[in-house]
């Protein structure tokens, strides 16, 4: 994710287009420079290879500051396949380590001349910037052409970025801090705002037909089988993908997507939106209805209560979830756990009378979100989106192996998935 931006560095970001990508940068590092001047490379094996500007770069002229924000848009190279990046809220927490990343211009010449550093964040601030301290208290020479990249740190399937870094706070010859400045990701989206530019969204999120192909899996699903899964992909129909969009849903929707506890950070995680799609698409086939709104979504949610997290094994989330917002969910209805890392699990659902023991919360506990009447535990079926396929592949050699048919098994054989009896 991180480049070579002439004698600094940047970071690859994919915003809300198919169009092209962004690379974000200092200001100082590109400022002045005509495109013809401004080359970024970006490190591949032994060969650096070219990106290409489609654009001047954009940055606040205005700005007093000695520095400030600047992006850089590209030729699409489809980053977002490769390593997601995603932004998230700053928290001075000590036990998070954070990494500057970029490319020192003594390492230049060196085959591998990337390079991470382990830094501390400083709650400080001057003039917008934010503070940092390396670990290992570098010299300048050390940081030298790393202006410009990035300040990440790895979160279960996620990389956050929160800022670019922009100078040493002091010389070398004044005093040896080994701290930095960096401009924090609120300076770019005010500078996107400002110039009306994409938002630092992934592209995929600009519509669902960009997750189709993704959707029901099925591995293990016969050759003979096959228009079961094309059935279900054709259910994601040009007017479904005109009527609602992904950014929509997360705008409506946000954090009440998620599992308790779990960092806005994940309402960007490609598999969320892809068992999300999964979902409509189950609802759809169990309303018959060509139709899709957010309004036909919130009924959906009304009686299927979708949340999403990160763990290797869901049911150690058993307790966040009844915790997590549950309100506006029927009487009868199901919760439908969607996680990244344990996709594909061996159990799929958890009987009612198991569940007060794995939770341990309290039926009275005034911090549960549900409304007034219910029973969190009677009352919901407690299920992992997963059902859907694994209970397909189950009854997969029950299909009559008759297209016109098809309709007619989903209808018998998958309608009760997520029954709770």
């Amino acid at each position: 994710m991180t480049v070579k931006v002439n004698n600094g560095s940047g970071c690859l970001f994919q915003p809300l287009t198919a169009e092209y990508s962004y690379v974000l940068t200092a200001r100082h590092v590109i400022k002045d420079l005509s495109v013809e001047d401004i080359k970024i490379e970006q490190q591949t094996g032994t060969e650096p290879v070219v990106l290409e500007l489609i654009a001047p770069p954009y940055y606040d002229e205005n700005v007093k500051t000695r520095d400030g924000a600047a992006i850089i848009k590209i030729k699409k190279n489809g980053i977002e396949e490769i390593l997601p990046v995603y932004k998230t809220e700053l928290k001075f927490d000590p036990s998070h380590i954070y990494k500057l990343c970029g490319y020192p211009l003594r390492r230049r010449n060196d085959v591998d001349s990337y390079r991470s550093n382990d830094i501390e964040l400083k709650d400080d601030k001057l003039d917008d910037f934010i503070e940092a301290e390396i670990q290992g208290k570098p010299v300048f020479k050390e940081v030298d052409g790393m202006s410009g990249g990035g300040i990440l740190r790895q979160f279960g399937s996620n990389i956050e970025l929160i800022g670019i870094q922009s100078e040493m706070v002091a010389k070398d010859e004044n005093e040896i801090l080994g701290r930095i400045n960096f401009i924090p990701l609120d300076s770019f989206q005010e500078l996107i705002e400002k110039k009306g530019l994409p938002p630092l969204m992934p592209s995929y999120l600009t519509c669902f037909l960009h997750l189709k192909d993704a959707i029901f899996p099925l591995n293990n699903l016969t050759p003979d089988n096959t228009p079961l899964r094309d059935y279900l992909l054709n259910q994601v129909k040009s007017k479904l993908c005109e009527s609602i969009f992904p950014h929509q849903v997360l705008k409506e929707y946000n954090e009440s997507l998620l599992i308790s506890g779990h960092s806005s950070a994940n309402l960007f995680n490609k598999h969320l939106w892809i068992t999300f799609l999964e979902f409509i698409v189950i609802n759809l086939m169990k309303d018959s209805n060509d139709e899709i709104s957010i309004e036909s979504i919130n009924n959906y949610l009304s009686k299927n209560r979708f949340l999403f997290g990160i763990s290797e094994n869901w049911m150690h989330l058993i307790k966040d979830i009844y915790k997590s917002n549950l309100k506006g969910l029927s009487k009868g209805g199901s919760i439908i756990i969607s996680t990244d890392k344990d996709k594909m699990p061996t159990v799929v659902s958890i009987p009612k009378t198991s569940i007060p023991n794995i939770a341990k919360v309290q039926r009275d506990d005034e911090k549960l979100q549900i409304d007034s009447g219910i029973d969190i535990y009677s009352d919901f079926g407690l299920f992992h989106i997963y059902k859907f396929q694994k209970d397909l592949l189950e009854k997969q050699f029950e299909y009559p192996n008759d297209i016109l048919k098809i309709p007619n098994f989903f209808k018998d054989k998958m309608n009760d998935t997520f029954s709770i009896g």
